[in-house]
């Protein structure tokens, strides 16, 4: 469905809506996703991949949840997060699982689809939680055959990684972006997204990376960035013992692993770039101003920032409605950014 840009903000701006319908969505029935995927298997059980499991079962999915992983396993079927380990790839097996859900590190997916793919299943869906989505669409088209792919990304997470801070609540409330090749395997997906709580939203993969450039990716290297400045300071350890909860909200993401970012840096890294060269430009317009004494530009500069901040915490995507299924294509004055 291709939107104008006044029907993004009419399907985003829902403030009308009573509290009790924002934290009301729509409910899907356990039986529903048991019976429309009796066998999931998750490969990469860490933060995303454990808390996908543990969301599964504190919402009464009875089917088969497996795993797969280079980590030790035993202690997550021993908690009950899955039922067993898979074993079919490492024996060059067809996969029996209905769903794929891949919640490895994006280069990690990519290899994964590279040299699994062909051991999917004819009819399984197969889907990821990659924080970038162009490379891992891409290398879907190109290897899978008989199933079906639906690129997918969470917008939740947390500075923290591994299958110890898995989360049943992590996905609820959570904006859950599919970015799909084709359409007729999608409404599964948006029918899982909203299991989990989730509110599905539609881009390109195009639009995807681009967007979450902006919103996630770039505010990532802000915030290391800053961290980083403040650290490499000689008195570095008063400044820290003087800042206060603004400096701590600011560099919440710096504790966030390049073992995770990387992947996310090298296949975005065209849109990240984008981002932070207009960030830079906003930052030496500032910079310019206070040195010439300009407080009306800085002065501005606040005005607008105040608007922007205050719409964004009053804005909420209304939970699954179609309309919600965002593209760039025949909008108004839409920039790319890249």
């Amino acid at each position: 469905m291709i939107v104008s840009k006044s029907a993004i903000h009419s399907a985003i701006a829902w403030n009308s809506c009573s509290d009790t319908e924002k934290r009301m969505p729509q409910k899907i029935n356990s039986s529903t996703i048991t019976s429309r995927f009796p066998r999931i298997c998750i490969v990469g059980v860490g933060l995303l991949g454990g808390s996908f499991a543990a969301a599964l079962r504190a919402r009464g999915y009875r089917g088969q949840l497996s795993g797969y992983d280079v980590r030790p396993l035993e202690p997550l079927i021993s908690r009950g997060l899955i039922d067993n380990e898979e074993q079919s790839f490492d024996r060059n097996e067809t996969c029996n699982a209905d769903l794929i859900y891949l919640a490895a590190p994006i280069n990690k997916i990519i290899e994964f689809l590279k040299t699994k793919g062909h051991l999917f299943k004819p009819g399984a869906i197969v889907t990821d939680t990659g924080s970038t989505k162009r490379a891992i669409v891409s290398a879907a088209e190109h290897v899978i055959k008989n199933a079906t792919f639906v690129g997918g990304h969470p917008m939740a997470g947390s500075e923290h990684t591994g299958a110890d801070y898995a989360d049943a609540q992590l996905f609820s409330g959570a904006t859950y972006i599919l970015t799909p090749s084709a359409t007729e395997q999608l409404s599964d997906l948006e029918t899982l997204s909203r299991f989990l709580d989730a509110h599905p939203v539609i881009l390109s993969p195009e639009d995807h990376d681009r967007m979450v450039a902006l919103i996630s990716q770039v505010p990532q290297l802000l915030s290391t960035a800053l961290a980083a400045n403040v650290g490499s300071e000689s008195d570095h350890q008063i400044l820290f013992n003087l800042a206060g909860n603004g400096y701590r909200d600011m560099t919440r993401l710096a504790a966030s692993q390049w073992s995770v970012w990387g992947d996310i840096c090298e296949t975005n890294a065209d849109n990240i770039a984008a981002g932070l060269e207009k960030l830079i430009a906003s930052l030496t317009h500032l910079r310019t101003a206070l040195s010439s004494g300009d407080g009306k530009t800085v002065s501005e500069c606040f005005q607008q920032a105040n608007e922007s901040a205050t719409l964004f915490r009053q804005t909420k995507i209304k939970p699954f409605s179609k309309q919600a299924n965002f593209t760039t294509e025949n909008t108004e004055s839409t920039e790319h950014g890249n």
